[in-house]
C-alpha cells in the first residue's frame, strides 16, 4: 500500500566523542545544583539546568508557552506533558538523573533541551530524556534571528555542566534543530532509519487523495473493508481519557507485543523493566492532556 506512495523521514543516531578524560573521572567536572546557573553571555542569555522534579514541574506554564510559539508537528516529544509524564512512569534515581537545559533572555524562556544523565559500567552520558519511549528527540528552540547561535551555546554549557564521558543522542531527526549543531561538532552517526509516512494533507480530502492508487488497489481496499465489516461495522471514536481510553491502550500495547513476538523481534520500549511502574503510574496519576 504504500510502495511508491509513502515518503520517508530520516532519523539518525548520534554519538558524541568523549568529553575530557574518562580516567578523571566525573569529580573533575563541575557538579549540577537543583537549577545551576550559568553566567551571562553575549547573546544576554541565562542558561541553568534543572535537576529535580520540583523545577522541572515549576517550568510548566513557561514551557507550554515557548512550544506554542516554536514548537512543530515534530515535536510532540518535547512538550511538557509528554516529559511530565516519563519522569512520573520511567525517572529513577538509580538509573536517570534530570539533566533538562534551559535558556532565558531577559526572563523569557527561549530555549529548552530536555535531557538526563545516566550512570553505567562506570561512566556517565548524557542522553534524551523520553528512553526508550520517545520517538524523536530535540531541543526547543525561540523563533529568533540568532536561534542557531542560542542552542550552540546552550549546548556548550551542558557539556561543560553534565560531567558526562560521552553523549549519546537516538533517533535525532533530518529536520531537527540539533540536527544541524550536531553535524558540526562532529558527531558520530551509528545508525541512519527512514520511516515512511502519508501526506495526507497534499490532497483537498480522503476521496482525491485516493485517486492516486489505482482502480485495481482502490477495489481491493474496498474488498478489505467489506470483510472487515462483516464481522461489526468500522466506526472512529476519539477517548482521551477515563477507563475504555486506558483498556484500549493497554489492548493496543498486548497486540504490538504479539505481532513482535511473532516476528521474532525485540522492542526497547515494550521491554524495559520500568514499564510496571509506568503502568501504575497510568492509573493513578491525574490526567495532563
Amino acid at each position: 500500500m504504500l510502495a511508491g506512495n509513502a515518503r520517508t523521514a530520516t532519523t539518525a543516531e548520534a554519538i558524541i566523542r568523549p568529553i575530557g578524560s574518562v580516567a578523571a573521572g566525573v569529580s573533575d567536572m563541575p557538579k549540577p545544583r537543583d537549577t545551576a546557573p550559568g553566567p551571562t553571555h553575549d547573546l544576554d542569555l541565562d542558561l541553568e539546568v534543572v535537576t529535580t522534579r520540583a523545577a522541572f514541574n515549576a517550568l510548566e506554564a513557561e514551557w507550554n508557552a515557548l512550544f506554542d510559539r516554536a514548537g512543530r508537528s515534530i515535536h510532540v516529544f518535547q512538550t511538557f506533558n509528554w516529559c511530565w509524564h516519563w519522569c512520573a512512569a520511567f525517572l529513577t534515581e538509580d538509573a536517570s538523573k534530570l539533566f533538562v537545559v534551559t535558556a532565558r533572555r531577559q526572563g523569557r524562556l527561549v530555549l529548552i533541551l530536555p535531557l538526563v544523565r545516566e550512570r553505567s559500567f562506570g561512566l556517565t552520558r548524557l542522553a534524551f530524556l523520553g528512553e526508550p519511549v520517545t520517538q524523536y528527540g530535540d531541543a526547543l528552540v525561540d523563533v529568533l534571528a540568532d536561534s542557531a547561535s542560542i542552542l550552540a551555546t546552550a549546548w556548550r554549557f551542558a557539556i561543560e555542566r553534565s560531567g558526562a564521558d560521552c553523549v549519546h543522542l537516538r533517533r535525532v531527526r533530518a529536520d531537527a534543530n540539533l540536527a544541524p549543531l550536531l553535524a558540526a561538532s562532529g558527531a558520530r552517526i551509528s545508525e541512519k532509519l527512514a520511516a515512511p509516512y502519508l501526506d495526507l494533507a497534499s490532497a483537498a480530502n480522503f476521496d482525491a487523495y485516493e485517486q492516486r492508487y489505482s482502480s485495481k488497489a482502490r477495489k481491493n481496499r474496498r474488498r478489505l473493508l467489506r470483510r472487515f465489516e462483516e464481522r461489526a461495522p468500522a466506526t472512529l471514536e476519539t477517548l482521551l481519557s477515563g477507563t475504555r481510553a486506558r483498556e484500549l491502550a493497554e489492548l493496543a500495547i498486548l497486540l504490538k507485543r504479539a505481532w513482535l513476538k511473532d516476528r521474532g523481534l525485540v522492542s526497547p520500549a515494550l521491554t524495559d523493566p520500568r514499564r510496571s511502574e509506568e503502568r501504575r503510574v497510568g492509573k493513578e496519576c491525574r490526567s495532563r492532556w
